[in-house]
């Protein structure tokens, strides 16, 4: 008898150990499957920032390269010899920011009538060797490993040119510390010749704090310090031109406005031409020494940009 309850009691005992069992097993299942989705969306996330990070390496190592291999430089053997002592310029923000999957202008048609021409915004270039054959070319790819894009600076020259070098900015604000902005200097016989893009305005406080002025004093650094008193500076200097209005050089300013601009964020729309409630901007032009400027005129194309162009001619 004592030997039955015995039996009953382990009996008793195995079915309550295999019910805690259960019990066990049920409460777990239930865990399981109510953290199963938030588990596997966590699983989705690693997984998802794994193929970010390898996308986010080959971009970089792709824009290291790119831009290391847009550094352009060619000198064309067979120069035209100049004809008088006048070149005949041009300086033109082509905005190629943010559209640079535009179909980019032929310009070839452009520069066919200029002896040089200096383009900002001129971003990636797509240079057409076939159509540019007769001209030398500069654009410098970015040095700068975190910029994401280049300066934008492109000089096309009918005459030989000499390659002196591309100098950063050291002051810049806003989304344009993603480019490498500075100034790019060449040389044609005595006269330095340097196009830029200046730090660009987004809001009328921009206009106030004007780092763009900061940049064009480094500028004259460089001049005084190289000691370069024949000089042409061209380019978009997204300031008002009579700012920089002296007794030590010349200014060209366009007689009418080269930009329109709303003046209220990085995402301000903008123009070439007069819109109502825009703020009209003369910022394209030339600051020069120890030359003469004439005949200025303005250009643009249709369905290109929302900068005038400005053409002139250089009496050396």
């Amino acid at each position: 008898m004592s030997q039955n309850n015995s039996n009953k009691n382990l009996l008793s005992q195995c079915i309550q150990m295999v019910q805690n069992m259960l019990s066990s097993f049920q409460s777990s299942y239930r865990f399981i499957r109510k953290y199963y989705f938030i588990i596997k969306f966590f699983n989705y996330i690693i997984i998802l920032l794994k193929y970010i990070l390898i996308i986010f390496i080959l971009i970089v190592i792709l824009l290291f390269i790119t831009k290391k291999y847009l550094s352009y430089i060619k000198q064309n053997i067979n120069n035209k010899s100049l004809k008088s002592n006048k070149l005949k310029f041009l300086t033109y923000n082509i905005q190629r920011l943010p559209y640079f999957f535009r179909d980019k202008i032929n310009i070839s048609k452009i520069i066919n009538n200029y002896d040089i021409i200096c383009l900002q915004e001129d971003f990636l270039p797509k240079i057409n060797k076939d159509d540019l054959k007769d001209y030398n070319i500069c654009h410098i790819g970015s040095n700068c490993f975190y910029k994401l894009i280049d300066s934008g600076l492109t000089i096309y020259s009918r005459i030989p040119l000499q390659f002196i070098e591309f100098v950063p900015f050291n002051n810049l604000k806003s989304v344009d510390i993603l480019s490498d902005k500075g100034f790019l200097v060449v040389k044609y016989n005595d006269l330095f010749i340097i196009n830029t893009h200046l730090q660009a305005p987004y809001t009328y406080k921009d206009l106030e704090d004007n780092i763009a002025i900061k940049q064009i004093n480094q500028i004259f650094d460089y001049l005084k310090i190289n000691n370069i008193s024949k000089f042409i500076i061209i380019g978009d200097f997204n300031t008002e031109l009579d700012k920089f209005i002296c007794e030590e050089f010349s200014v060209l300013i366009p007689n009418k406005p080269t930009h329109y601009t709303e003046m209220k964020s990085v995402f301000n729309k903008t123009s070439a031409t007069y819109k109502d409630g825009y703020c009209p901007l003369k910022i394209d032009g030339a600051i020069f020494n120890n030359i003469k400027i004439n005949s200025h005129k303005l250009v643009k194309h249709d369905k290109l940009t929302d900068h005038m162009g400005v053409s002139f001619y250089v009496e050396l």
